[in-house]
């Protein structure tokens, strides 16, 4: 069992993931969305950790190889940074790095990955520091918050845009693409979220 066949389940799992984030985009599920956001791109980080490691997989049973890749991606736990450190390296041509290194609707890619954990935190459970508090509008006591924010979201397109276009050599992309579709194609913003994932990729 390759590990090719497990990068492709868990983008497919951040792919879902991610729908889920974008078809809940109304403002009143703003932690909800977000929340969901970031679970979708700790999976497409996990997936390119995963298939870096394709000579692990060797021989291995079909169970063996899920675990395997489960094993991989829990010893990351949520340390977001590391993850894209890795990333940055394993991708070709800088691809990563450019969305990292690029702002967000004002929010800097680099900035935003480092609160990444601690918006895990936050839009799951009641926390006593916000994340909002690393982004100080210049006012006392004034803050911008990422976590209720369009940056945020479009950070995180476009990271796992650049993760799925980095691995399209490596995995069978128009399959992974086809098992969202067949998941989510009768639900109407589906199609326009066709239009923000790997546009131009699905067949």
């Amino acid at each position: 069992m390759s590990a090719r066949h497990q990068t492709e389940a868990w983008l497919f799992y951040g792919a879902c993931d991610l729908y889920f984030s974008f078809h809940s985009e109304e403002w009143v599920f703003d932690y909800h969305s977000a929340f969901f956001a970031i679970m979708a791109l700790e999976k497409h980080l996990k997936a390119v950790l995963i298939y870096s490691k394709t000579n692990d997989f060797d021989s291995l049973s079909g169970k063996e190889a899920f675990e395997k890749a489960v094993d991989i991606a829990k010893s990351y736990g949520h340390d977001f940074p590391q993850m894209a450190a890795e990333v940055e390296v394993i991708l070709p041509g800088r691809s990563f790095s450019k969305v990292l290194d690029r702002s967000h609707d004002t929010y800097p890619g680099r900035d935003l990955i480092k609160v990444l954990r601690d918006s895990y935190m936050e839009t799951r459970y009641p926390t006593k520091r916000h994340v909002s508090m690393s982004f100080p509008v210049g006012e006392p006591n004034t803050y911008y918050n990422p976590l209720s924010s369009s940056g945020l979201h479009h950070f995180i397109q476009a990271s796992c845009n650049s993760i799925v276009e980095g691995l399209t050599e490596a995995i069978d992309i128009d399959k992974m693409l086809r098992n969202v579709k067949e998941q989510y194609k009768h639900l109407e913003p589906f199609h326009r979220f066709q239009n923000i994932y790997v546009p131009g990729k699905w067949c």
